[in-house]
């Protein structure tokens, strides 16, 4: 189990897996995410599990950015998170968001050919 500390209300992260199916090899703590590389005890082949976490705040937003294109790359199993971002403006609830974030980040699960599993009756988005 690896995690980083929440500040307040937010960032906290937590990637735990089973330490009889699979052996930790690499922990990766970017600024916007948490990373680690396994491998399977029974098959022998690695995989990378990621977690990322955006504040709501545009501060640092192109920091973000840049770290996702980097994490993209690496993407060969799963890829979650809390991205506080949308892939359409009819998602948003509440808070308007910026057409820039969205296209980017619809750009991003597009270029990196990611499915986005949809979540039912969100309460905040």
């Amino acid at each position: 189990m690896v995690f980083t500390p929440a500040y307040g209300s937010a960032r906290g992260m937590l990637i735990a897996w089973k330490k009889t199916l699979f052996d930790l090899i690499l922990i990766e703590h970017g600024i916007y995410s948490l990373s680690v590389n396994l491998i399977d005890r029974s098959s022998g082949l690695t995989r990378w599990f990621f977690y990322i976490y955006d504040t709501l705040s545009n501060q640092g937003k192109n920091d973000f950015w840049i770290e996702l294109m980097d994490l993209g790359n690496l993407v060969d199993g799963v890829l979650g998170g809390d991205f506080n971002e949308i892939l359409y403006s009819k998602d948003s609830k509440g808070r308007r968001k910026s057409n820039t974030h969205i296209k980017k980040f619809h750009e991003w699960v597009s270029e990196f050919n990611l499915t986005d599993i949809p979540i039912k009756n969100l309460q905040y988005t």
